[in-house]
């Protein structure tokens, strides 16, 4: 089982999630989300624990494109694209930029998981 803790605050709550044997940790890059880092702050956290696990950057609301330009910016493995709203040619478009993405969405938002 993969388990990845998201949301993550501090690099105190990172390092604990490693501690914990998580496999990967999540920023959320998300103004809406209570969530919600800035880009220090989440540049921070992720520096502290890269090599450990992966690390994650979330958004759900930021442009495909701005968003992967960002995670290459914090130095993720993985950018997690959040929500419905992303269409197959944003994934593609944040692709050409950054190769590791993940799509994460609600089952009452798109049943069919497709990512259209």
């Amino acid at each position: 089982m993969f388990v990845k803790v998201c949301g993550l605050d501090s690099v105190a709550n990172a390092r604990i999630a490693v501690a914990a044997g998580a496999d990967a940790i999540g920023v959320v890059m998300s103004p809406r989300s209570p969530r919600h880092l800035d880009l220090e702050s989440a540049a921070e956290i992720v520096a502290a624990v890269r090599g450990e696990v992966d690390t994650v950057l979330v958004v759900r609301e930021m442009d495909a494109v701005e968003a992967a330009q960002t995670a290459r910016q914090l130095g993720v493995r993985v950018l997690q694209l959040h929500g419905g709203r992303y269409q197959r040619e944003e994934f593609e478009r944040a692709a050409e930029r950054f190769g590791h993405l993940w799509r994460a969405t609600s089952m009452a938002e798109r049943p069919d998981r497709s990512a259209s």
